[in-house]
């Protein structure tokens, strides 16, 4: 018993280490992103897009107009994109300008699609 507890309390001051280690890498992540947000830098993945929409269509804009990823097949598009229309189609009360958006998504992500 002895021997087994000997081997192990050395163990402990390295796993608190790595602990605090985490917890201060944690808070200097947040704290760049913060920044990098004020600062109008290159927008972070987990942060919401402030702005509205580009004079002409992009893949970037079209991937969060439709909220799929970066790998996203033909059937992720096309889903995407009837949700969207259900909700936003002109003959149900959507926005013209929203939905001719969602369209031009759907046509420059299927272009390149898999």
């Amino acid at each position: 018993f002895f021997f087994e507890t000997f081997m192990v309390l050395p163990l402990i001051p390295v796993a608190g280490l790595a602990i605090g280690t985490g917890l201060v890498m944690r808070e200097a992540w947040r704290r760049y992103a913060l920044e990098t947000a004020k600062s109008g830098g290159a927008r972070l993945a987990y942060m919401k897009y402030q702005g509205g929409f580009y004079t002409s269509m992009t893949p970037y804009e079209a991937k969060l107009i439709l909220g799929v990823g970066t790998f996203h097949t033909k059937d992720d598009v096309v889903n995407a994109h009837r949700a969207l229309m259900k909700v936003n189609h002109p003959d149900y009360g959507g926005s013209d300008y929203i939905a001719t958006k969602v369209n031009e998504a759907k046509d420059m992500l299927l272009k390149d699609a898999k």
